[in-house]
């Protein structure tokens, strides 16, 4: 699991943050009660959680995502990117803000 790494996304309920899990540069998991189903396009946010949200923390990610699997906890997304700036310029930084605050 991620510390303080949520994901943000509109699903027709209240706004809420998800918890993150084995994120990498090609996706992710989300822990999640509400399900799509696998082929879905996602919209989301990737933010730190308020708790390290201070001056020099990375901006938050929107992204564009493909849900691949569900399970019962959560569900499965790829990453899909429209330029390779966003994966190899975007995602380092939160990853390594991620780790120094683990």
């Amino acid at each position: 699991m991620i510390a303080n790494l949520d994901a943000h996304y509109f699903d027709g309920t209240e706004a809420a943050g998800h918890v993150v899990r084995d994120v990498s540069t090609s996706g992710a998991f989300i822990f999640t009660t509400f399900k799509w189903p696998p082929g879905t396009i996602v919209t989301l946010t990737l933010q730190l959680g308020a708790s390290v949200s201070a001056p020099g923390s990375p901006a938050p990610l929107l992204l564009r995502t493909k849900v691949v699997r569900c399970v019962p906890d959560g569900v499965g997304i790829q990453l899909l990117y429209l330029r390779t700036f966003d994966s190899e310029v975007h995602l380092p930084t939160i990853f390594s803000n991620v780790a120094r605050e683990q």
